[in-house]
């Protein structure tokens, strides 16, 4: 394997804050400025929401912001690749080692607020995240010592939650179509949705399967939760408001202690309590020791929120969860299209039942989704929206899921082939049996038939 290594460095001569090196041979010291400047910044994130909240004022797209777009990549290749000798080994790579030739990024989480997936040589038609896997990590990668068991199956748990209501994306537009694209025959998926949504019940259920299966039985658990950058001021200042619909909750947090006064901001997953438009605060420090405490190898991040939001808070989240020793972090971005998220999902789980490497996984999402820029927005409308540059992959080490031929004992919970869509206490129901749910229960998603709290639905009485 080729490697191209672009190094956050802070103690270069002439102001340099980068270098870059081939095959891990000398470093040339390279200079880098943001191609966007924040009215750019700004303007991505505002397109990025409405036009999928009012497509029949962006049926045609933003000619401007997509040509913002690929002037950025183009920059970006030109501060990384000005000096001479540094292109020539480039184009030498290019030429005889692109199939096995990587990309990593390595810095800080303000390191990776640049948008590197656009990263395009001018001389070529397509941006290199195309063809070429791009990598971010830690400048000092950490060692993971726990491997991944052989499975019959890609066992995944979905963690959704809405604590705000009034303001959340559908539990159709994520979680609903993640479980719809897995029943295929060439993806033996076994998915387990967490209901309800909170943190307490994510500890008991990670607690149970433990007892039950033992460690490292999830391969993989997918965040379909809001987040939010948050100074201890602004926390207080909310609560204290009497005009807001919106509660945080600080002090009873069941099996965490209060949170305490904090300088800046922190960043925290939100969600659901039993209280109505109230969201449970974790800090995603607490997440990531959870997570790492089980020895689950592959987070997928789907954090969303419903207003235009700053892209360095994704980057900054995916960083502190990389750097509590998770392996693989895959984060994609406002990817909140219906269509967006089938085209994901499909092509990440496939990719990952064939043995492919989870570098490669992502970079065949990102192959995929650019060709198909037509997304399906509200009053299911038509729009040209790019998004295939927000899948991110951060990792310290790079996975791939052995499979294993399936025994008897496993083929029992499948039927088929295919996935069952909720683990009800006494019955379980393949999707491909789900026809008979009303469309209006279908539009809040499987997921969300038993979502109050310590309920079950009788499946058979309903029939």
């Amino acid at each position: 394997m080729s490697l191209i290594i672009i190094r956050e460095a802070s103690d270069n001569p002439e102001g340099t804050n980068a270098t870059i090196s081939f095959d891990n041979g000398p470093d040339y010291p390279i200079t880098l400025i943001n191609p966007f400047t924040d009215n750019d910044e700004a303007h991505l994130s505002n397109y990025s929401v409405n036009c999928l909240q009012h497509p029949f004022a962006y049926q045609h797209g933003d000619e401007e912001l997509f040509d913002n777009l690929r002037r950025y990549g183009e920059l970006l290749f030109e501060h990384v690749f000005a000096d001479m000798q540094v292109y020539a080994h480039y184009q030498e790579l290019i030429a005889t080692q692109l199939d096995e030739l990587h990309i990593e990024i390595a810095g800080t989480a303000q390191f990776h607020c640049l948008r590197w997936e656009l990263l395009k040589d001018p001389h070529h038609a397509t941006p290199l995240a195309l063809d070429i896997p791009i990598v971010r990590r830690k400048l000092n990668p950490q060692w993971v010592g726990s491997s991944l068991i052989p499975s019959p199956t890609i066992n995944v748990l979905i963690v959704t939650a809405r604590p705000f209501t009034n303001s959340a994306a559908a539990y159709r537009t994520i979680a609903r179509t993640l479980i719809e694209q897995l029943p295929m025959p060439s993806v033996p998926v076994q998915c387990d949705i967490l209901r309800p949504g909170t943190y307490p019940a994510f500890v008991e259920h990670l607690e149970a399967i433990h007892n039950h299966h033992g460690s490292r039985y999830y391969q993989c658990v997918h965040f379909d939760i809001p987040y939010e950058s948050l100074t201890y001021e602004e926390l207080d200042a909310h609560n204290a408001s009497q005009s807001g619909h919106h509660r945080y909750i600080l002090y009873n947090r069941l099996y965490r202690d209060p949170i305490q006064p904090f300088e800046g901001h922190k960043n925290f997953f939100l969600m659901e309590s039993d209280r109505h438009n109230t969201a449970d605060l974790v800090d995603v420090l607490e997440m990531a020791d959870l997570i790492v405490s089980n020895q689950i190898p592959i987070v997928v991040l789907h954090t969303h929120q419903t207003e235009p939001r700053q892209h360095e808070q994704e980057s900054h989240i995916c960083y502190e969860l990389l750097d509590t020793g998770i392996p693989v972090v895959l984060a994609t971005g406002d990817t909140t299209s219906t269509s967006t998220t089938q085209l994901v999902f499909r092509t990440f789980y496939h990719h990952l039942a064939t043995g492919t490497t989870v570098s490669h996984a992502a970079r065949q999402i990102r192959t995929r989704t650019c060709p198909q820029q037509r997304r399906i927005g509200f009053f299911n409308q038509a729009v040209q929206r790019e998004d295939w540059f927000q899948i991110k992959l951060f990792q310290n080490q790079d996975r791939r899921l052995e499979m294993r031929e399936c025994t008897p004992t496993n083929s029992k919970h499948l039927t088929n082939g295919i996935p069952y869509a909720h683990r009800f206490p006494n019955q379980r129901i393949p999707l491909s049996d789900a026809n008979w749910i009303p469309s209006r229960l279908k539009n809040s998603c499987l997921l969300a038939i038993s979502c109050s709290f310590g309920e079950s639905v009788d499946l058979a009485k309903r029939r």
